[in-house]
């Protein structure tokens, strides 16, 4: 096996011809059969690692299918206190508006009460 900091998955690419394989081509036969069954799974390996390989693949899109998922929920939420700030914005906008409208009418009819009091001084004044 390399030694580069990393496990050798030399086991993967039978076909590759590593550091150790040219080793142990130059030691004894006895070695080279210990070397063989340390660094060869046995054939089933590659089925579980697949297997292995194929279940943390289906692990990390399931995490980001769930991490999209409450983004979204979190942008939904977001959108929905926006939208509820909005209507209160909206709805109090028109209180104001309403209060506005009153108090105009209110001035108004003030307005006419003192055109009638006066009115009704100038006849008193006249007669």
């Amino acid at each position: 096996m390399k030694r580069s900091g990393r496990a050798c998955m030399c086991f993967l690419n039978p076909d590759s011809d590593s550091e150790d394989e040219t080793y142990s081509r130059g030691s004894n036969e006895g070695e080279v059969q210990r070397r063989d069954s340390v660094e060869t799974p046995p054939p089933e390996a590659d089925v579980v690692l697949m297997a292995s390989a194929m279940a943390v693949h289906r692990n990390n899109e399931k995490r980001e299918k769930e991490r999209e998922r409450h983004k979204l929920r979190e942008r939904e939420k977001h959108r929905e206190t926006e939208r509820q700030r909005e209507r209160q914005r909206h709805t109090e906008r028109e209180r104001e508006r309403q209060r506005q409208r009153q108090k105009e009418r209110e001035r108004q009819r003030q307005k006419e009460r003192q055109r009638q009091n006066e009115r009704q001084r100038q006849k008193r004044k006249t007669k």
